[in-house]
């Protein structure tokens, strides 16, 4: 009888320095779990950088590839993307902790109602993915303006600081020899995109129906250029 609970109290600790383990190794956050040495690695941030900095203002779950991995790293956790300073910002905690966007291959952000948005390292930095094709891709790469201070104090109007005007281009790549053309939102715009790159595929574009006015239909448009390359 001693033996018996000797034994078994023997296993009861076994198994909590197990779990003590891995709770020390690995985080959780609402179901994503990711390496707590990665995260370590991170910088906290040091000062609360204008929401006008950001893709998108509010937080939002996402999941991030890290270089130089085989997998999914860091997953279903709360970011943000800092266009200006050209970084992630993630929530550990109620901490939050800062990502140079050198360090990541890729991540994907999950809208409300949409499939997720995912960015990808391009030829000049982080761009977010539209649709790719095995003929064509399109992408958006997001930069920045600053609009200086308007302030009319005669009229009480305008702003009393610069402001972050968050911009994006739109770019066509042809996959046969790597030509990126831009163009705008717009149907007329990303047909002429094809007339130089590819022009048998102009041709039949021309005389398709579609309309491209936001991200979806543009990832349809994409597709059906593929589809008649």
């Amino acid at each position: 009888m001693i033996k018996n609970l000797y034994a078994t109290s023997l296993l009861i600790m076994i198994a909590i320095s197990v779990i003590g383990q891995v709770q020390r190794n690995t985080g959780q956050i609402t179901g994503g779990i990711y390496s707590a040495a990665s995260i370590e690695t991170f910088s906290a941030a040091v000062s609360v950088n204008p929401d006008d900095n950001f893709l998108y203002k509010e937080w939002l779950f996402g999941s991030v590839d890290l270089k130089h991995t085989e997998h999914l790293d860091i997953k279903q956790i709360p970011l943000r993307y800092n266009v200006v300073n050209n970084e992630l910002e993630i929530k550990v905690d109620e901490k939050t902790k800062i990502i140079s966007l050198d360090l990541v291959k890729e991540f994907s952000v999950l809208l409300p109602g949409q499939a997720p948005n995912k960015f990808v390292h391009g030829k000049d930095g982080i761009v977010e993915e539209i649709h790719a094709g095995e003929h064509f891709s399109t992408f958006i790469r997001y930069d920045y303006s600053v609009q200086p201070p308007d302030y009319n104090a005669q009229f009480d109007t305008g702003s009393k600081v610069e402001k972050i005007i968050i911009k994006e281009r739109f770019f066509l790549k042809n996959h046969s020899n790597g030509e990126l053309n831009d163009f705008k939102m717009r149907t007329n715009s990303f047909v002429k995109a094809f007339k130089k790159m590819d022009p048998e595929v102009y041709k039949k574009l021309k005389n398709e129906k579609f309309v491209i006015d936001d991200k979806s239909s543009l990832a349809k448009a994409t597709l059906l250029s593929n589809d008649l390359k």
